[in-house]
């Protein structure tokens, strides 16, 4: 793993609170520019003409804004979700950790054998008195 890739993977945890502040705040702003621009409309009185396009502009761009952070924090990994896009592969496909379950198998196989040689010699033992 190169040093790049673990920059990046401690910048996830930032990079979602970032896309979470946007989220925030595009919408503070944008629903700021739509009670702007409604007040603007339904007020009956003269407004000045680029009041009402600056509230619809304003409105746009914060709807874009947080549609983007949305989708951003929606796909956007944790460190924790990367470390393991990043490892698990790794793991599974990794030879000795393949042998430890048969290792582990043929020590359980044993065990239990044993345990039954017991049980059975216990029930003949008990029968046999």
């Amino acid at each position: 793993m190169s040093s790049w890739t673990l920059y990046w993977l401690t910048r996830l945890d930032v990079l979602k609170v970032t896309f979470g502040g946007i989220i925030l705040a595009s919408s503070i702003i944008g629903f700021a520019a739509l009670f702007g621009y409604t007040c603007c409309i339904a007020g009956g009185r003269e407004t000045p003409v680029g009041l009402t396009t600056i509230c619809k502009r304003t409105f746009y761009t914060c709807l874009f804004l947080l549609g983007f952070s949305i989708i951003g924090n929606v796909f956007a990994p944790s460190f924790k979700e990367q470390a393991f896009i990043y490892l698990a592969p790794k793991i599974v496909n990794n030879e000795q950790v393949k042998k430890i379950p048969e290792n582990a198998l043929k020590i359980l196989n044993t065990k239990m054998e044993q345990y039954l040689d017991e049980i059975v010699s216990k029930n003949v033992t008990v029968r046999g008195q």
